[in-house]
C-alpha cells in the first residue's frame, strides 16, 4: 500500500521550468525523511497556480511547458526530481494544478501569475487542447516509463476556484 506526504513544492510552483532548479538537495532530503519514516510515496505539485509552468498566454493558450526554457529542459528537471525518489525508493505522484490558479493574486510576489490567462485557459476548450498537445502529451511520453512515477493527478481541490463553497476564489 501507498505511505507518503504531501509535499506539494519546494518553491510554489516553481521547482521546475527556470534557473538553476529544482533543488535537488531538498528533493533527496526529503525523499530520504520519507523513506526513513517507513513511507515510499509523495504528491508533488507541479504547475500549481501556472506562474512559472505551463506556458499559460493571456488568451489561455499554452504554446509550451516554459517561458524561459524548452519542453526537454523542464522535462529534464522533473526526471531528475524523480531519479532522486527512485534513488531513495520513493514514488512520486504528479499533480498538475491547484485552486491557486484563479486565487487572488494581490497577496503574489511573483510577477508571472496571469489569472485572465488561467481563467481563459480553464474556460476554453481549445485552451485545454493546446496544453494537452504542448504540454501534457510531451511530458507523459518522456517520462511514462520512468520507475518512479506512480501516477498524474489533473487538480488538487477545483472548488477552492469559487467562492460557492467558501473558498476566496475570484470566479
Amino acid at each position: 500500500f501507498l505511505s507518503g506526504a504531501n509535499l506539494a513544492w519546494n518553491q510554489f510552483g516553481g521547482d521546475v521550468g527556470y534557473g538553476n532548479n529544482p533543488n535537488l538537495t531538498y528533493f533527496n532530503n526529503m525523499f530520504a525523511a520519507i523513506k526513513a519514516a517507513g513511507g515510499n510515496s509523495m504528491r508533488w505539485w507541479l504547475h500549481t497556480d501556472a506562474s512559472f509552468t505551463p506556458q499559460i498566454e493571456t488568451n489561455g493558450s499554452c504554446p509550451g511547458l516554459s517561458h524561459n526554457m524548452t519542453n526537454a529542459q523542464v522535462i529534464g528537471q522533473m526526471e531528475d526530481v524523480l531519479d532522486a525518489a527512485y534513488a531513495n525508493g520513493v514514488m512520486v505522484d504528479i499533480c498538475l494544478f491547484s485552486f491557486d490558479m484563479l486565487q487572488d493574486s494581490t497577496n503574489k510576489a511573483w510577477s508571472d501569475f496571469n489569472g485572465k490567462g488561467n481563467y481563459n485557459f480553464l474556460t476554453t476548450p481549445s485552451n485545454i487542447d493546446s496544453y494537452i498537445d504542448n504540454a501534457l502529451t510531451p511530458m507523459v511520453n518522456a517520462l511514462k516509463d520512468h520507475p518512479a512515477l506512480l501516477c498524474w493527478e489533473v487538480f488538487n481541490e477545483p472548488e477552492g476556484m469559487t467562492s460557492e463553497h467558501g473558498w476566496t476564489g475570484n470566479q
